[in-house]
């Protein structure tokens, strides 16, 4: 009986960080309606993994699932790099309602919820979703992703970098209860709320359910993935030069991880 117990405590979680996300989005999402970059992670974390999924996309014929899709902003992305064909989902009724008006490619496929079906997909994508899943969901999400996969195929998913609850500031970052910056390991699977700013200077609220390092790479591991990269996104010179007062506060943190397995 404990362990049952246990079981319904840890999918009673699961899906309480569904809905929250859900209802989060639902609400703002006419605020990520976009055709160009406008949020940090716009600038920052997206082009690395436009970049890791370059070399995929570049032979013209991959089929994409991209897994959380929000309002299609990446979804758009890889079917103008030359994707065959982006299937994207989501849970926010909201966010599919604003990618199906934002898209104009017959071949991009924006729906609520979906399964996935066995070996379908070259390339699989999740950015920025992971935050938003207790790690039990997360790999039983990753282990659905690995079924989705054709064999060989290539996984690119995007996180807050778990350092980040060091470095918060009015543009970017996590803020807990007072202590959660002298603490790592004790955070894990607590719901932490943050913010993005936009160049205009709109707020996004955003969340993590906070993981380590560690749960990241296990949870990869188990479900047999094989790490090609795992790299760290920041600010760069560029962004400096072309908008200093936007990114002078977070030009120092470690804003994003990149996974390519």
């Amino acid at each position: 009986m404990e362990g049952v117990a246990a079981l319904s405590h840890s999918r009673r979680n699961d899906l309480e960080a569904h809905q929250s996300a859900s209802a989060l989005y639902d609400k703002q999402s006419l605020n990520w309606v976009r055709d160009k970059p406008t949020c940090l992670s716009d600038f920052t974390g997206r082009p690395r993994v436009v970049a890791a999924v370059e070399d995929v996309l570049s032979k013209g014929d991959a089929t994409v699932l991209d897994v959380g899709c929000g309002e299609g902003y990446m979804s758009r992305t890889f079917m103008a790099m030359g994707a065959r064909k982006v299937i994207g989902i989501d849970i926010s009724e909201e966010m599919i309602a604003r990618a199906n008006l934002q898209d104009t490619v017959d071949q991009t496929n924006i729906v609520l919820g979906a399964a996935f079906e066995v070996g379908f997909c070259d390339l699989a994508v999740a950015v920025f979703l992971f935050n938003y899943m207790t790690i039990h969901d997360m790999t039983s999400c990753m282990s659905d992703v690995f079924s989705a996969l054709k064999p060989g195929g290539t996984f690119v998913f995007s996180v807050p970098h778990p350092a980040i609850i060091q470095f918060t500031t009015d543009t970017f970052g996590f803020k807990g209860e007072a202590g959660d910056q002298n603490r790592y390991f004790s955070l894990r699977d607590q719901v932490i709320s943050g913010h993005i700013k936009k160049t205009d200077g709109t707020v996004l609220n955003v969340r993590m359910v906070f993981k380590t390092l560690d749960d990241y790479f296990k949870a990869l591991s188990t479900i047999g993935f094989e790490i090609v990269t795992c790299e760290e996104a920041r600010v760069k010179p560029e962004h400096m030069a072309s908008n200093p007062s936007f990114f002078a506060s977070v030009s120092d943190a470690p804003l994003h991880l990149v996974f390519k397995v």
